[in-house]
């Protein structure tokens, strides 16, 4: 899970804001 997070956490890291994709934007 963590893998795919990584490639959508950069496009939608900054699209979605919300509980664990936050914390992903501001690790990166």
């Amino acid at each position: 899970m963590i893998s795919r997070i990584e490639n959508k956490g950069r496009e939608y890291g900054s699209y979605i804001k919300s509980g664990e994709y936050r914390w992903f934007v501001r690790e990166t």
